[in-house]
């Protein structure tokens, strides 16, 4: 009996030094991929995304309404560079027709050699809008799961068919600002 407790003893000591080799490998392999893409070499500096240097979006909050679940699609998800690219073409019209000085000063420092910038190097940049976006006062919803109901329909689109009573997964959240609906987040029907 003693003999099989010291094997156990022994099998989970080899176990926990095999998880530590593995996490130690895992993290000297990631620092590698960083130091070996090219768009690490970009300095967050040279581009001006310091958070304490970020001007607010207030003044022209009212013209990324329909865009916040783009960004934060962007800086959750893997998606096409195509498709960040579209988001953030949109913010620049954005900025040239409706921002203060300071903050087309600010974008165009933000955004500097964009046609460098990888899918990891948009999700930065996405978060750093998000969180703007959030600064300016509009927030997203944080229920997961609700029920469909005349309520729910000022909150949400169905992206299947819908009928009152269903249980739906919250799939992107709607949007709050001055305690009005800024954008409609998107619903899909529950499977049991």
């Amino acid at each position: 009996m003693e003999n099989t407790s010291n094997i156990i003893y022994w099998l989970l000591a080899l176990i926990a030094i095999g998880l530590t080799c593995i996490v130690f490998l895992y993290m000297y392999l990631k620092s590698k991929r960083k130091e070996n893409n090219p768009n690490n070499n970009i300095s967050d500096s040279k581009y001006g995304v310091e958070e304490e240097s970020s001007p607010s979006l207030t003044p022209i909050i009212k013209y990324f309404k329909g865009q916040c679940n783009s960004f934060r699609t962007i800086s959750d998800k893997s998606v096409s560079e195509n498709y960040c690219k579209n988001v953030f073409n949109y913010a620049d019209k954005v900025m040239e027709y409706h921002a203060t000085e300071e903050l087309k000063k600010w974008w165009k420092n933000f955004i500097n050699d964009r046609n460098q910038w990888d899918e990891m190097f948009y999700k930065e940049k996405a978060k750093q809008i998000v969180m703007m976006i959030r600064k300016a006062g509009v927030t997203p919803s944080t229920e997961k799961v609700i029920e469909w109901n005349e309520n729910a329909e000022l909150h949400y689109l169905p992206y299947d068919d819908i009928t009152d009573g269903d249980i739906c997964d919250v799939v992107h959240p709607c949007w709050i600002y001055q305690n009005e609906i800024f954008e409609q987040g998107l619903v899909s029907k529950k499977n049991n």
